[in-house]
């Protein structure tokens, strides 16, 4: 006679877990990986590696004297040996305790925990949580300079069973998403493929006690000689994320904890190349009026000499842009330009966020650089360049409370 057992508790259930870059298995980028087991043991689902995508299936291994664990083979197209995916589970605590990738010879470890959240019942349950605005800043590291300067932005929702998607931008304006959910210990998988085929991957860590994110994301862009921005690429960064609970102004309220005719708000600008131009663009006092309405001084006067625009600044999402204006002496020789100024216009994005515990608003700006002339004195050679073609900076932008 033979007797079938029940799956132990927290076996059944979905995953998802973020795979570290490997310059063999993944091109650097990462990737992350997505599986559903059954009642039965029986597991399905998907590893993603950069910007590839494979189906797996296979079942678990269930011991009376081990952890649960298992070993799936994941056939790959073309020429590619087979992945051999491989994970041990931590069933009290919900995740894998061990975890990995490998084609034989390269191994990429793997992070990731069991979805818990139920949207209806008594525990667990996300209804204290659920609904709120979580936003958060992804600041560079501060060498090297050469490198974007601006802050990247993100948020999220999380859903009463813990589903959620983050959305923004990379801090060279890049969008990026991930559709995912909160791990049993808060925890919210990154991992978002790029247009520029470069990736942000890692992961964000809420604190329900404080409403904190916080969290470590690495940012890789490879070369691309077509682009404007950053052409010999980057990577991969080590961001650093913060931020927190979005809370939506009512009534009368302000955002960034400004009180109506009282309180001044300030846009700091920096880096991205504005150590060249003849001004700095900073507006260190604005008003913020009654329903979030942003009156900044009259353009080309002393107090907003960039002509600095807010053309967004919305309370309900956080999300903030704009531009400013610079006109600048041209750099390139020749009759045709001697004695001529070129205007510049510079594109600013970012979130309303909390850094440090004080409201503020992060983000970048992106920011053309003069034209100059060809450089045949050096090897390679450098061409010319035009407006439409230079290099395009990225730079921070801060909005804050005036101190």
């Amino acid at each position: 006679e033979i007797d079938i057992a029940a799956l132990p508790q927290n076996v059944e259930g979905v995953y998802t877990g973020v795979i570290a870059r490997n310059t063999l298995l993944n091109s650097n980028l990462g990737g992350r990986v997505d599986l559903t087991v059954v009642n039965t043991g029986a597991l399905s689902g998907s590893v993603t590696l950069g910007t590839l995508k494979y189906s797996l299936t296979g079942v678990m291994d269930i011991s009376q004297t081990a952890a649960p664990e298992a070993t799936v083979t994941i056939k790959r197209t073309g020429t590619l040996g087979p992945l051999a995916l491989k994970f041990t589970l931590d069933t009290a605590m919900n995740r894998f305790v061990t975890a990995s990738l490998s084609d034989g010879i390269n191994t990429a470890q793997i992070q990731g925990w069991r979805l818990i959240w139920k949207a209806t019942g008594l525990v667990p349950n996300l209804a204290p949580s659920a609904a709120k605005l979580y936003t958060f800043a992804l600041k560079p590291p501060a060498i090297p300079s050469a490198l974007p300067r601006g802050d990247g932005y993100g948020s999220f929702t999380p859903a009463k069973d813990g589903k959620l998607t983050v959305a923004g931008k990379t801090g060279d304006g890049e969008s990026f998403t991930c559709g995912t959910f909160l791990g049993p210990q808060a925890q919210v998988l990154l991992f978002g493929s790029l247009l520029s085929k470069g990736s942000l991957l890692g992961q964000l860590d809420v604190d329900f006690a404080t409403d904190i994110v916080s969290g470590a994301v690495y940012w890789m862009r490879p070369p691309n000689s077509a682009s404007r921005a950053y052409p010999l690429g980057y990577g991969p960064l080590d961001l650093t994320a913060v931020g927190g609970r979005f809370t939506l102004p009512t009534g009368t309220a302000l955002v960034l904890g400004l009180t109506v005719g009282v309180d001044k708000a300030q846009l700091l600008f920096d880096a991205g190349g504005l150590n060249s131009a003849s001004i700095d663009p900073d507006v260190f006092e604005f008003d913020i009026l009654a329903k979030n309405a942003a009156k900044l001084p009259t353009a080309l006067t002393p107090g907003n000499p960039g002509s600095v625009k807010i053309t967004t600044l919305s309370p309900t999402t956080g999300l903030f842009s704009g531009t400013f204006v610079l006109e600048d002496a041209e750099l390139r020789t020749g009759t045709a330009f001697a004695g001529k100024k070129l205007k510049r216009t510079g594109n600013f994005a970012g979130i309303l966020t909390q850094v440090g515990g004080s409201p503020v608003g992060a983000g970048h700006f992106l920011l053309p650089e003069l034209p100059r002339d060809a450089n045949t004195g050096v090897t390679p050679p450098i061409p010319a360049t035009t407006p439409s073609n230079s290099q395009i900076l990225s730079g921070s932008v801060l909005m804050q409370k005036k101190p």
